[in-house]
């Protein structure tokens, strides 16, 4: 069912949501724009990440209360893992940041078809935030010494 998370609605309601929204607009607005400098993304995906988000989860979320935005750890990891692949703010780093937010996206789909609930434990998701990096690491190495990533036969440019 779609907008669940505004439903049931009463007189009073609609004009307190109204001033909620602009509070927290005011409040998410600069965050964004800092979270987005943060990860070295043009300022203008900074409105992005809070706009679409919200548009989706008031769609298709069911919580009146849960609170979609961004978050400066995600933005200093995403900065961290691709900015030796690109200049910051170039539209090479710009594509490498949208197909890192879509593969996530992508993965919390399938553990959403998967029924995988149970969130991973704190070190679980250590230990793949730090293969990641390692991953991504030696990847900007090898290409910067011009050797074939191991397995594929081919350079990588970066």
């Amino acid at each position: 069912m779609l907008f669940r998370g505004m439903r049931p609605t009463n007189g009073a309601r609609p004009l307190r949501d109204a001033f909620a929204g602009i509070e927290l607009a005011a409040m998410s607005i600069p965050q964004a724009l800092g979270y987005t400098s943060i990860a070295g993304m043009p300022a203008v995906t900074g409105f992005y990440t809070l706009f679409l988000p919200l548009l989706a989860f008031a769609t298709f979320g069911s919580s009146q209360y849960l609170v979609v935005a961004a978050d400066s750890a995600t933005a200093a990891i995403l900065a961290g893992g691709i900015s030796s692949m690109a200049p910051l703010a170039s539209a090479k780093y710009v594509l490498l940041a949208g197909t890192v937010a879509l593969l996530t996206a992508v993965f919390l789909l399938v553990a959403r078809l998967l029924k995988l609930d149970e969130p991973p434990r704190p070190a679980d998701a250590a230990d793949a935030l730090a293969i990641a990096i390692c991953h991504i690491h030696t990847a900007a190495t090898l290409a910067r010494q011009g050797s074939p990533l191991p397995g594929s036969g081919s350079k990588l440019r970066v």
